[in-house]
């Protein structure tokens, strides 16, 4: 999905429950000649300069119960959420939303982490239910790095960024469960 508003452009892959996931080198080169044929299309409209101010790539994982969590009580495979489900309390914890922000280094960007307990429709007669863990890395570009390059440049560092903390904020059973190594 391609949506051009007046101070950005997204390129968005929107997955089909079941249909194959597309690795991040295919959407980037998607994304990649979208935006060099937005740059085309702009000036050759005279409608002005293109002048990006900012960089985004956001992962939006669906984790399924059932898959590395079974109750809320399992949410450790996260390791920002360990150790508030040990504590011994007369109630049971049955949500939770959160958010956490960290910098990239060298202050190249900023990388932003939400949870949420959610529920998807499997069928008319079945929801499931699942945790929302999206990822974003976000950073600024100077108005001397606008050329492509160095967007995609930033693109890459952001992917690589969530990538790398997604494996170090798994467990090791979560690691194992998705086949990824620890970072």
């Amino acid at each position: 999905m391609i949506q051009v508003q007046n101070d950005r452009l997204h390129f968005n892959w929107l997955g089909e429950s079941g249909g194959p996931y597309p690795r991040y080198e295919v959407i980037r080169e998607g994304f990649d000649r979208v935006l060099r044929h937005f740059i085309d299309f702009v000036r050759q409209e005279s409608v002005g300069d293109f002048r990006p101010n900012q960089w985004e790539v956001t992962y939006v994982n669906h984790i399924p119960q059932g898959t590395v969590w079974k109750t809320p009580g399992d949410w450790r495979f996260f390791r920002l959420l360990g150790s508030g489900q040990t504590i011994k309390s007369p109630v049971r914890c049955e949500g939770f939303t959160g958010e956490w922000h960290f910098q990239i280094p060298e202050e190249r960007g900023r990388l932003h982490i939400s949870w949420q307990r959610a529920k998807r429709t499997a069928s008319e007669h079945k929801s499931e239910e699942l945790v929302r863990l999206m990822l974003t890395a976000r950073g600024p570009l100077k108005p001397t790095e606008s050329d492509v390059a160095t967007i995609i440049d930033d693109l890459n560092l952001g992917r690589e960024t969530i990538v790398r903390s997604f494996q170090c904020f798994m467990s090791d059973d979560a690691n194992k469960y998705w086949g990824l190594k620890h970072a």
